[in-house]
């Protein structure tokens, strides 16, 4: 059976990268601050390794970004939890540490790419959290002018544009498949 698979644009993608660099350099800022508090050597030895290193992947994550063509928990987070460990072996501080993990998954799921699946059987919403919803609580779905509008029957609308990637897809075929599952539903 045919499937459609559909990126949304995420037009808050840029605010929530630049709150995330804020972060970071939050972070640094904080190492950079208990480095000149701390008189322990050995300490003070791995802060400024630590830093050097947080800034360096700081600098790769920022700029190989555009090039990244899928985006990975691992990947994502990486940083954020090299950052938090260095927080608890380091400087002992845990909730520091905690705060920054939490942030980095956050982070992950905030600049994740959207996607909308249509199988035969559901339409799935890859959203902040996945949703499944069934044929049957809908009236209409449709593609027109790179905007997808899923009418529901409690009368919720739900209406996104596509990403550039998902442009390759034929919205005749699409809308038909769309027909043909709301027309199998209702018999």
């Amino acid at each position: 059976m045919q499937n459609f698979e559909f990126i949304l644009k995420n037009e808050k993608l840029k605010s929530y990268n630049k709150i995330s660099l804020s972060f970071k350099l939050i972070y640094l800022a904080a190492i950079f601050f208990f480095i000149w508090r701390e008189h322990n050597l050995i300490s003070l030895t791995l802060s400024i390794v630590l830093v050097v290193l947080l800034a360096a992947g700081l600098l790769i994550n920022y700029f190989s970004k555009p090039l990244l063509k899928q985006q990975s928990f691992i990947k994502s987070i990486a940083w954020d939890v090299i950052a938090g460990v260095a927080f608890i072996v380091i400087f002992k501080y845990y909730w520091f540490a905690f705060a920054i993990i939490l942030i980095g998954v956050f982070e992950f799921l905030a600049t994740r790419k959207l996607k909308i699946f249509f199988f035969s059987e559901k339409i799935q919403l890859d959203f902040f959290i996945r949703k499944n919803i069934d044929w049957q609580q809908l009236n209409n779905a449709i593609l027109k002018d790179r905007l997808i509008t899923i009418d529901f029957k409690n009368d919720r609308l739900i209406q996104v544009e596509i990403a550039p990637e998902s442009y390759d897809v034929d919205e005749v075929a699409f809308n038909q498949f769309c027909q043909n599952q709301l027309q199998t539903q209702k018999n």
